[in-house]
């Protein structure tokens, strides 16, 4: 039945349509062939992705995780062509003085800028940080390398053959060896020896000439370019004596792959009461490799839903709008993966208050591996929102006992349960809360306290232990060491700190 046109409208205004046009499609004809229209509707509600087939499914999450784990043979062939090119370009480096002539120049700077790239560091980082993986490839560059020590994250050069590491050697991150010394027009190489059981901070730099002796110490952030005597502490830049010792009477018994060092009694200063074995199973070392390889697989599960809602966005919008959705995705992936680490964090760790554990015991592969975790994750997130309320927040969640108005701009701490942090503190761009320190071959933890409006300079080091009153400051480049307490309005400097002067009324705002 027809209506008029002021039916029509009236209809219209009570939103009333009781007519529908258009076509309906009943088949479809394609080339010869007669089929359902059902063919033709294409859906794009996420539960379609949810309810694929589960070979569909599955071609999905291997293809995905392929795509996660690209840094793995991609890292893994440049380690590989930097080995091949060190040895063709340069070789072995002997010590001696040679003519820096622009040939032998330009073929020490490229191998050196290739170990010092970006893809070398971050995937030594992720893959290899650590003893047994890091020391082989050290080996490989021709670094002379011991047993069962620890090695974190070294700067190698071009140079490296000229670094020997005995047994037993502990040895912290970001850690220099300069072998070259230049002499006018000429090059003059020195060799770096670190003998057995010795321990180093990091940050340090060793210059040419340098030997740590039998089971002496050199501390976070110092700089060495002489022999310093077994079982004694050097601390500084330069490095000054802190600590001396009797003479040692410790021998070794067992062999280079399972080594244990007995020590009479009092025949070191602060010896131990009890002996750390620092041997460990060899299938350890495969275990530490198996869960270093695991860490690209879980970064791959937050990414997933990220980009599941930007395969979502390109079906319902098309692929150019759908990259306007890719800051979207990574801010979903990121914020997953922050809020795994908190999980994973509180049920594989679980809180930092084990007293000590034996290197590459339970407690330390645990620890190895969520170091890695938090490194992805600083880049990741740490790096972008360092010094915004964003970064106080993240270490709240994660254990840390933060107070108000604080500005943190550097790198939170893996240890974050022994981290207390008073109102109105600043800590400043590369300074580093260090929690843990690995001595005499265990790995070692102690709280670190900041009061209310304390100060931590500029590529300052707060060690394990230390406790910082109200008010008080470490200057630019200062370490405190381990277990140091300072007065509430003190202002320490210098690498070992020392005090400077107390705060005037000048030093407040």
């Amino acid at each position: 039945q027809k209506v008029g046109s002021s039916e029509a409208a009236l209809l219209a205004k009570l939103n009333i349509r009781p007519f529908s046009y258009g076509l309906t499609i009943t088949s479809v004809y394609d080339n010869g062939s007669v089929f359902e229209p059902a063919g033709l509707m294409v859906s794009y509600a996420v539960s379609d992705y949810l309810s694929m087939s589960a070979g569909d499914f599955s071609e999905f999450v291997v293809s995905f995780f392929l795509m996660a784990y690209w840094g793995l043979p991609f890292g893994l062939s440049y380690c590989i062509c930097v080995v091949v090119l060190k040895w063709i370009l340069v070789g072995k480096t002997r010590p001696g003085i040679y003519k820096w002539t622009p040939w032998r120049a330009a073929r020490y700077w490229l191998v050196d800028q290739l170990l010092s790239n970006f893809i070398f560091q971050s995937f030594c980082t992720v893959y290899l940080n650590g003893g047994y993986l890091m020391a082989g490839l050290m080996r490989v560059l021709g670094t002379k390398v011991g047993h069962n020590g620890f090695l974190a994250l070294p700067f190698l050069r071009a140079d490296c053959d000229l670094i020997t590491v005995g047994d037993d050697v502990v040895s912290g991150s970001n850690n220099y060896y300069i072998n070259r010394r230049f002499l006018g027009d000429n090059v003059e190489f020195l060799p770096i020896e670190l003998k057995d059981r010795c321990v180093l901070g990091g940050t340090i730099t060793l210059l040419g000439g340098a030997i740590v002796g039998f089971g002496a110490t050199l501390g976070e952030g110092s700089m060495l370019d002489f022999e310093i005597p077994e079982n004694s502490v050097y601390i500084g830049t330069p490095a000054v004596l802190i600590k001396a010792a009797k003479k040692s009477l410790a021998r070794s018994v067992g062999s280079k792959k399972s080594r244990v060092w007995i020590s009479e009694p009092n025949a070191m200063v602060d010896a131990p009461k009890r002996p750390v074995q620092m041997s460990y199973p060899i299938l350890v070392p495969w275990l530490l490799l198996f869960l270093e390889l695991a860490i690209p697989l879980l970064l791959g599960i937050p990414m997933m839903p990220a980009y599941l809602v930007w395969l979502y966005a390109s079906k319902a919008f098309g692929a150019t709008v759908a990259y306007a959705f890719i800051p979207a995705c990574l801010v979903v992936g990121v914020v997953i993966f922050a809020l795994m680490i908190v999980v994973f964090k509180r049920l594989i760790i679980g809180k930092f208050s084990e007293p000590e554990s034996p290197i590459y015991g339970f407690v330390f592969l645990k620890w190895t591996l969520y170091q890695a975790l938090i490194a992805i994750f600083d880049e990741l997130l740490a790096l972008q929102f360092s010094g915004t309320p964003i970064v106080p927040m993240w270490l709240r969640l994660m254990g840390a006992k933060m107070g108000k108005n604080i500005y943190y701009d550097t790198y939170p701490p893996e240890e974050t349960d022994l981290i207390t942090v008073g109102d109105d503190c600043i800590i400043q761009k590369e300074s580093a809360l260090l929690p843990h320190l690995i001595d005499n071959g265990a790995l070692r933890f102690a709280p670190i306290k900041l009061g209310k409006r304390c100060i931590i300079g500029v590529h300052s080091t707060v060690m394990s232990g230390s406790v910082l009153n109200d008010g008080s400051e470490v200057g630019a480049g200062g370490l405190l060491m381990k277990g140091e307490e300072l007065p509430a309005n003190s202002i320490w400097h210098g690498n070992p700190a020392v005090f400077l002067s107390m705060k005037t009324a000048q030093n407040f705002v």
